[in-house]
């Protein structure tokens, strides 16, 4: 259950940092706007407030921004070892998306398959 939280924190955080250029938190947040902006609007965030307040609505999200965030939770755990071997010294976890890019031809298949199927929207 602790990892999949984890995992889940991980996709909020890829959703809050879009603007790190990754397809994935782009798509998520484009798929989940309206649901955070009808669950969260009044978070403000800072120290995981808005990733709390999501985690709290989950089962209310849309189905569409649930899969959205299964998905890329899916990456988070097919590139856990990816992300400790080329970006354990990200700067940020908003890094780590960008990160995986540069390491692209060194991921792991198992990361790069999973990165394609959510860029893909396959399940």
């Amino acid at each position: 259950m602790k990892t999949l939280t984890s995992l889940f924190a991980l996709g909020a955080v890829l959703l809050m940092w879009s603007s790190a250029g990754y397809a994935q938190s782009s798509a998520l947040a484009e798929t989940c706007k309206a649901d955070v902006k009808q669950f969260c609007a009044d978070v403000k965030p800072g120290a995981g407030k808005v990733t709390a307040c999501i985690k709290s609505h989950f089962k209310e999200l849309s189905g569409d921004c649930q899969v959205a965030f299964i998905r890329v939770a899916a990456v988070g755990r097919d590139c856990r070892s990816d992300i400790k071997s080329f970006c354990s010294d990200a700067k940020s976890k908003a890094a780590v998306p960008a990160c995986l890019k540069v390491h692209a031809d060194a991921l792991s298949v198992r990361c790069r398959d999973a990165m394609t199927k959510a860029q893909a929207g396959d399940k």
